[in-house]
């Protein structure tokens, strides 16, 4: 029912002491459908990640947590927080490639929702599949699949003393969203501030 999707939704509290919602889904069939939402700019509220990529929801909230200090920065590398959730999971500086990547594609079967605000449950039964625990991350990675998309070799993991195994692979990713260089031209740093260009030309004319 309803009710049972809205209470299966998982809360997670970031650093910044602000909280984010996700709903884990396996067995989706309309992920075509999923794909052409988020083009529409259906989904305005959550942003459809590609569980592939996911081995643990506090990869999840690394990402959510640099979003949001990104956003009160100033230096979004995007144009909404969202969409800077996926470019934070993305070892990749590229964008496109990033949000092509991580955000949910035709034909995946595994999709992880995300919110900064508790979903409703109009976009809980949006997806169809089985809603089931975050835990299901750890257990339906594909570690070598992970490894390759984070160039993480396996000498790096055995050289992780006392972590082993799930542990060892997670601290090798959130090390990469948390380290993470930002681009030269992000979003943000094409948005003049509001009065930028008078002072720039107030500058000129004392020079002159």
């Amino acid at each position: 029912s309803v009710d049972l999707l809205t209470t299966m939704a998982e809360w997670l509290d970031l650093p910044c002491k602000k909280r984010i919602w996700v709903a884990c889904y396996d067995e989706v069939t309309n992920s075509q459908e999923l794909a052409e939402a988020v083009q529409s700019k259906a989904h305005s509220t959550s942003t459809l990640i590609n569980s592939d990529y996911l081995v643990d929801r506090f990869q999840l909230a690394v990402a959510a947590n640099r979003a949001l200090t990104n956003n009160e920065d100033n230096t979004l590398e995007t144009r909404s927080l969202l969409t800077e959730v996926l470019y934070n999971l993305s070892p990749s500086t590229s964008i496109r490639e990033s949000l092509s990547t991580i955000g949910v594609q035709p034909g995946i079967k595994r999709v992880t929702l995300l919110s900064y605000k508790e979903p409703t449950s109009e976009e809980l039964k949006g997806i169809a599949g089985r809603i089931v625990p975050s835990s299901v991350l750890a257990s339906q990675a594909d570690q070598k699949k992970l490894q390759k998309f984070y160039k993480v070799s396996d000498a790096e993991l055995t050289l992780k003393a006392g972590v082993k195994g799930h542990d060892a692979l997670l601290d090798a990713i959130v090390t990469r969203i948390a380290t993470k260089e930002p681009r030269r031209n992000s979003a943000s740093a094409q948005k003049r501030k509001p009065g930028a260009d008078k002072q720039a030309g107030n500058k000129k004319k004392a020079k002159t």
